[in-house]
């Protein structure tokens, strides 16, 4: 069994010349155009027989580095909209963390440039996010994606792990 990835999917991936944000403990780690078919694993291709509440629109890109919850696209929805759950709840529950798959790579390149000098748990440490970097940070997404999750934005960069 396999998976559909929409094309437009596989053109948009292929146009964000990175694979991973990293920032003090947290990631995005993002699958490469030619892993995006491997990243359903476990997701909407799963062994015969086995019950899952995934939904066929559900298309997994990647995941966040600290408890490895994948973060995936909507098919369904016109601009791929980009969620996340947290597995090994029994059931997913899709929480939206950007409106379109294009805020989404926005936002990464936000938050790269939020790493800088901060990539590591040491670096950050050294030197948080200040709460002006933050406002802007989460202003930011807002502005794009109003009904975006902001704590899972927050989570990534977070210091007190």
């Amino acid at each position: 069994m396999s998976a559909t990835i929409p094309e437009r999917l596989k053109h948009l991936r292929g146009e964000l010349p990175f694979d991973r944000v990293s920032i003090g403990y947290g990631s995005i780690n993002l699958s490469k155009v030619d892993e995006l078919q491997a990243a359903q694993q476990g997701y909407s291709i799963v062994p015969e027989g086995s019950k899952t509440d995934w939904r066929d629109e559900w298309v997994v890109i990647g995941y966040e580095g600290l408890c490895g919850d994948p973060i995936f696209v909507a098919t369904s929805s016109p601009n791929l909209a980009v969620y996340t759950a947290a597995h090994g709840a029994g059931q997913w529950r899709a929480k939206l963390i950007a409106a379109t798959f294009g805020h989404f790579a926005q936002i990464l390149r936000q938050l790269q440039l939020l790493a800088v000098g901060r990539a590591t748990p040491a670096e950050i440490s050294r030197r948080p996010v200040a709460r002006a970097e933050e406002d802007a940070f989460l202003a930011f997404i807002r502005a794009g994606s109003p009904d975006a999750r902001l704590a899972f934005w927050q989570m990534i960069y977070a210091t007190d792990m």
